[in-house]
């Protein structure tokens, strides 16, 4: 098994939208579901951290989302914490709170 190569994968090219193109999409999605896309697009989240996401978990003042939890296959769950003992926390300066408003119908 020492002499068997592994094949190599290629990786997909990734082309993100633009953010003209974001902004057509936030445009014309369905309001109810527009800031579910406003952090989907400028979180960074995982799909099942935002399933999981609760608004104790959001702080508006200083601008962050807690991931606290993640939802996989229905169910509910503790994120577990990083090597350096903390759990994830989007504070990126690319996300900010003032998107959702910025961005949505309120």
């Amino acid at each position: 098994m020492l002499w068997i190569k592994s094949p190599k994968l290629e990786k997909p090219d990734i082309h993100p939208l633009s953010m003209e193109e974001v902004k057509i999409f936030l445009d014309n999605v369905q309001v109810r579901y527009n800031n579910f896309f406003v952090v989907a697009f400028f979180s960074g989240m995982r799909f099942g951290e935002m399933a999981a996401l609760k608004w104790k978990n959001v702080d508006f003042k200083l601008g962050v989302i807690k991931v606290r939890e993640t939802r996989v296959r229905g169910e509910e769950g503790m994120i577990k914490k990083t090597e350096d003992g903390n759990q994830r926390t989007d504070d990126s300066p690319a996300f900010r709170c003032h998107w959702i408003f910025a961005f949505s119908d309120r």
